[in-house]
């Protein structure tokens, strides 16, 4: 079977025909601790703003415990006919049940890329302390 490392599989550039699909893979992505999954849907100026630092972490965002549990979508606000700001929160689940809520906030704006137009998270207006250190940078 032929397998490909994340940060190879990170060379390709998905196209997301709605605002919410690349949400949903970003919350996957961190739900999995998946650097790669959150990275892909990232517009091009933010992977180039975290490339290395997910590079550094070998992909991997996060940490054993505690985990992200199912996300939800608090607020959805359409800030034009191409940009939707986006409130996510989730549990974040040990092994002893909850221990709180994050909360994490992006923009989402549809772009041009690569002849095609798709949405991407532009902006990491509120990233989580623990899942997102290396979204920080990408404001």
């Amino acid at each position: 079977m032929n397998t490909m490392h994340n940060s190879e599989l990170c060379g390709f550039m998905l196209v997301f025909f709605t605002s919410l699909i690349a949400m949903k893979l970003w919350g996957r992505g961190e739900q999995a601790r998946s650097g790669a999954l959150e990275y892909a849907a990232l517009s091009p100026e933010l992977r180039d703003q975290v490339r290395e630092n997910l590079r550094e972490r070998n992909w991997v965002t996060g940490g054993s415990s505690p985990w992200v549990g199912p996300i939800t979508v608090k607020e959805e606000k359409k800030l034009s006919e191409t940009a939707v700001q986006y409130t996510i929160i989730y549990p974040e689940v040990t092994s002893g049940g909850d221990s709180g809520t994050g909360t994490e906030q992006f923009v989402v704006e549809k772009l041009p890329v690569n002849g095609k137009e798709g949405w991407f998270i532009t902006k990491v207006l509120q990233p989580s302390d623990y899942y997102g250190p290396a979204f920080k940078a990408a404001k």
